[in-house]
């Protein structure tokens, strides 16, 4: 465990997939099988493209990607018609995730999830986590129209929280999302990808790089304690 500390903390802001929820294998799975019925394969390009697009934005690029005569909302009804049931039944929190979100809860500090998952998968896999009634606002990149590449949806989180950025901590385990976040002026845990696929090798935006969001710093709402020298 990462004994280290971050005070005077107002809200952390988590995401999703591949951070509190081992979900990154079904989304490979899912790419391949979705590609594959129409003859492509998953590029090394269009991999780095999957890690911090919200699923609209994605849609249009693989149309324009692999021009396909699909139209971008056909994509993301399949695509959530091929996860559903798996966030709604299998998909599980990361061991000691919901414990470290409880905690962080526990402690009067604001919880706010910011996600790529459109609501219809995120919302069910939260609530069988016990975690869906503690978030003080679930913000999505199709929702908001805000990519997680640009600071502008982390500047978003901390205004639904009621804090300044400099006083949030964000979660993330890819590398862009983690640099939006840091240029958006916020603490950054950069949590190392659990399958080694994406972009999310190179965290030099992040604060602390941690292999669990179980073994993160822990936060606390006051400043940090003061020596008596």
């Amino acid at each position: 465990m990462n004994r280290d500390a971050i005070y005077g903390v107002k809200a952390a802001v988590f995401d999703l997939d591949g951070t509190l929820f081992d979900s990154a294998r079904l989304w490979s799975q899912i790419d391949i099988a979705f590609l594959k019925k129409r003859g492509l394969y998953p590029t090394p390009e269009y991999k780095r493209a999957l890690a911090a697009l919200g699923n609209m934005e994605l849609a249009r690029f693989t149309v324009d990607y692999y021009r396909l005569s699909d139209t971008p909302e056909a994509l993301v009804r399949e695509w959530t018609d091929m996860a559903l049931f798996e966030y709604e039944h299998n998909i599980k929190l990361f061991d000691g995730a919901k414990e470290y979100v409880l905690d962080v809860y526990e402690r009067g500090i604001t919880v706010v999830a910011v996600t790529s998952l459109v609501r219809e998968l995120a919302e069910p896999c939260l609530a069988r986590g016990g975690l869906l009634d503690i978030m003080k606002s679930l913000i999505t990149a199709d929702e908001t129209g805000l990519s997680k590449t640009s600071p502008e949806i982390y500047r978003y989180a901390a205004k639904t929280a009621r804090a300044e950025t400099k006083a949030c901590v964000a979660f993330d385990d890819v590398a862009r999302a983690v640099q939006s976040a840091k240029l958006a002026g916020m603490t950054t845990v950069a949590v190392r990808d659990a399958v080694g696929e994406g972009d999310c090798g190179q965290f030099e935006y992040a604060d602390y790089v941690v292999d669990s969001v179980s073994d993160a710093p822990r936060l606390f709402a006051e400043d940090a304690p003061t020596s008596d020298g």
